[in-house]
């Protein structure tokens, strides 16, 4: 594949061109729009970066008024060094590409599972319709895939996951 080709994706996972621009979590978001969610003037944002090569993970905290309220928004993306198609999009399907087979009626009958295995399992993350090119709600989160790259805004402490599950 070129450097102009779309990456392979397994069933359930579109295909997307890997992003080459660096995208910057804390220009993605303006305080106003958070503040008009979450009821709380934004104080401070706080944007930190780290990759290992093949991942760019950056991440910016919207810092405010009330702590609990707090929103982080964390970027994955494929890394400069990548030595797969698509770094970011294989992170993707390890952690959502079950659900998304599942969804489609690509995957088949559902093994049997130990009671104690439902139960560290949790529920399954809930799919949203709309939303890039996939988005998942989970245990107070929501990820979102678009062209390679994807999200996960989450918002405060124990206190606001408890009202946003």
């Amino acid at each position: 594949a070129g450097p102009h080709s779309p990456s392979q994706s397994s069933p359930g996972t579109p295909n997307v061109k890997p992003q080459s621009v660096r995208l910057d979590p804390c220009e993605l978001l303006r305080p106003e729009e958070i503040e008009a969610v979450i009821g709380s003037p934004i104080e401070k944002k706080v944007g930190s970066k780290r990759s290992n090569g093949n991942l760019l993970i950056s991440q910016c905290i919207f810092l405010a008024k009330e702590p609990s309220k707090s929103v982080s928004l964390v970027l994955t993306q494929s890394g400069p060094a990548r030595t797969t198609a698509d770094s970011a999009g294989e992170i993707w399907r390890n952690a959502f590409g079950r659900y998304s087979e599942e969804e489609h009626g690509e995957e088949s009958a559902p093994k049997p599972k130990e009671e104690s295995e439902e139960k560290e399992e949790g529920r399954p993350p809930r799919r949203i319709d709309g939303l890039g090119d996939q988005a998942f709600w989970t245990a107070g989160s929501l990820y979102v895939l678009r062209s390679g790259v994807f999200i996960r805004l989450s918002i405060g402490g124990p206190a606001a996951q408890e009202t946003t599950s």
